[in-house]
């Protein structure tokens, strides 16, 4: 006789069964006279057929994998369970992939360890038959929603994969939200697999209701002028309501030193018809902030440096920091005094002023600088002007010494972009520095340099990242003995070409002196793989110089391997480099860390 019951007769069933005790007498009847329902094992799992993404999904998935991993020993009765539930557990792994007909063999061997095995063939992958996107409602013609529907990542052909299915899909709707259509919803989000065919539609119908406009702007803060804050706010009551807006208004207030929490909403329930208010909640952040630090770099050796930040010095939120910096190369007094103007927010004006004590390897002075900066944004670059009278007395070997004065004037071009500026896998930074006297302007000398670093990032093979970077540079000038070393070029180190000195290398004079130069050449390859987690190692390949002219370039090689860390301040590394252009080839060790850009 056959018969079938349904969930809900099941669970009546159920209930009458606990009241008979029928589950008793099951339990009772199940623990066989030699105690096989107690034993327990180890078990062990071996899969087959699959690799990559399949695998890793199924192995996620895959109970029987949880307790394989864990190496404990369960009961065996939990075993076989486990191994019972593992062929529709391997099923639904692979359909996301679009895989819903494949062939799972499977055994079970028992023993001291347990194996199970599962051969699996994933069979066809499901191919999209037909796509469907339809939008309807006052937003249907919006141009930021239909481009969202013409870069739908799957389209007829195609092998169906549910992540691109679940990225389109957000993609569209969040455009929606981004556009004020913020009652927006599917009324439909279908995949539709057909498994003889191999095949599967894709329909998908949004609604995007009404388009929301901005209301007034409610802004609480007692920190500084609110002109100041309304530089950084560029929301017009009666324009279309834009997300995008509210999480651009975030960012830069939370850039600023005055707030410890920026908080953005929309007023949903203060919403007059279609028009929605904005409230702005600032949370100042303390007045003054001391920071002591003691570090080790190896360009720096050991070191140690007082931060002192004065968040805001006024209601004209002015604000100031003072940085005093000690290590083995280096001993300095630093302070700057910024004024943001009241518009536009993104101008900076700062006044600043300093004096060090360079020890590096090739040259020493005492340097004295006085000088202001604007910075600017302008489309995605950043420019800074300014304009610096210095003082150096300076050696340089053993027999070039001198005193400069010098008021320089420059200018920096700077454009980022990045997934993410403190640890990317995806970004380009580029540069533009050019900066010069001129001799009898309160200068000893004329000169004019350009330099032009550049970064790329690109990922490689899902974990891991390239990195190259370059640098290029010249100076301009007929007298670079009267320049002090700070403005001539010296490489070499952590961050130019590793297994050398800290601004080791460069041309030399008669006594083998580094004396530095007037041209810069850098170029650097390094590959990044993160075999667990955050942690993960390098290799990498650096090349440079400093030269005189570019007539006859002669580059200092550097290569090694080194390990990595994705900290929450950006990748620190710690590196062996071969010296590869010295007798020898002797080592040397890096150490670094910050953000990629």
């Amino acid at each position: 006789m056959d018969w079938t019951l349904g969930a809900g007769g099941f669970a009546a069933l159920d209930a009458r069964m606990r009241r008979s005790g029928f589950w008793l007498c099951v339990a009772l009847a199940g623990v066989a006279p030699t105690g096989v329902a107690a034993q327990s094992a180890r078990v062990s799992l071996e899969i087959e057929g699959i690799t990559g993404e399949l695998l890793d999904n199924v192995a996620f998935l895959l109970s029987l994998s949880t307790v394989a991993r864990s190496g404990d020993t369960v009961s065996t009765l939990r075993i076989r369970r486990l191994y019972a539930r593992a062929p529709d557990q391997i099923e639904r792994a692979l359909q996301p992939f679009g895989y819903y007909q494949p062939t799972i063999t499977s055994d079970l061997t028992t023993g001291d360890r347990w194996v199970a095995r599962f051969a699996i063939d994933p069979g066809p992958q499901t191919v999209i038959g037909g796509v469907a996107v339809r939008v309807t409602g006052p937003g249907r013609q919006d141009s930021v929603i239909q481009q969202a529907v013409t870069a739908f990542p799957l389209a007829t052909g195609d092998t169906l994969v549910h992540a691109r299915y679940t990225a389109g899909k957000s993609a569209i709707a969040q455009a929606a939200l981004d556009r004020g259509y913020l009652d927006a919803a599917f009324d439909t989000a279908q995949i539709r697999v057909d498994r003889l065919r191999q095949t599967a539609d894709i329909v998908l119908d949004l609604a995007t209701g009404p388009q929301y406009r901005f209301g007034d702007v409610r802004l609480e803060q007692d920190a500084v002028d609110p002109r100041i804050i309304q530089g950084y706010i560029d929301i017009i009551p009666g324009e279309p309501f834009d997300t995008r807006q509210l999480r651009k208004i975030q960012s830069r207030l939370a850039g600023t030193s005055y707030f410890a929490q920026v908080e953005v909403r929309a007023l949903r329930d203060s919403t007059q018809g279609l028009t929605i208010p904005v409230a702005i909640v600032l949370t100042t952040r303390a007045a003054q902030h001391f920071n002591i630090g003691v570090g080790y770099g190896t360009n720096t050796r050991l070191r140690v440096t007082l931060n002192a930040e004065f968040r805001r010095l006024n209601a004209k939120g002015h604000y100031a920091n003072i940085n005093l910096r000690v290590s083995g190369i280096e001993k300095s007094m630093s302070a700057r005094y910024s004024i943001p103007p009241i518009y536009p927010l993104t101008t900076l004006l700062e006044l600043f002023t300093g004096y060090a004590l360079l020890d590096p390897v090739s040259y020493r002075t005492n340097k004295f600088v006085l000088g202001t900066d604007l910075s600017r944004t302008r489309g995605r670059w950043r420019q800074t002007l300014s304009l610096a009278y210095s003082n150096e007395d300076y050696v340089v070997g053993t027999v070039d010494t001198g005193t400069s004065n010098l008021v320089i004037a420059s200018t920096n071009l700077t454009r980022v972009v990045a997934d993410n500026n403190i640890f990317a896998t995806k970004g380009t930074q580029i540069g533009i520095l050019a900066r010069g006297a001129v001799e009898g302007l309160l200068a000893d000398a004329t000169f004019l340099e350009v330099t032009v670093p550049a970064k790329i990032i690109v990922p490689f093979l899902g974990n891991g990242r390239v990195i190259t970077r370059a640098e290029l540079g010249r100076i301009f000038t007929s007298k670079l003995s009267r320049l002090p070393p700070t403005a001539r070029f010296f490489t070499g180190g952590d961050r130019s070409v590793r297994g050398y000195d800290y601004l080791a290398l460069g041309p030399t004079d008669a006594a083998g002196n580094i004396t530095g130069g007037d041209a810069l050449v850098v170029a650097s390859v390094e590959l990044n793989y993160f075999f667990y987690g955050d942690f993960g190692a390098a290799t990498f390949y650096d090349a440079g110089n400093a030269l005189i002219g570019f007539s006859d370039i002669t580059l200092f090689q550097g290569a090694g391997v080194g390990v990595r860390w994705r900290s929450p301040i950006g990748p620190i590394g710690l590196d062996l480099a071969w010296a590869l252009s010295l007798a020898g080839h002797p080592r040397r060790v890096h150490i670094t860390l910050g953000p990629d850009f």
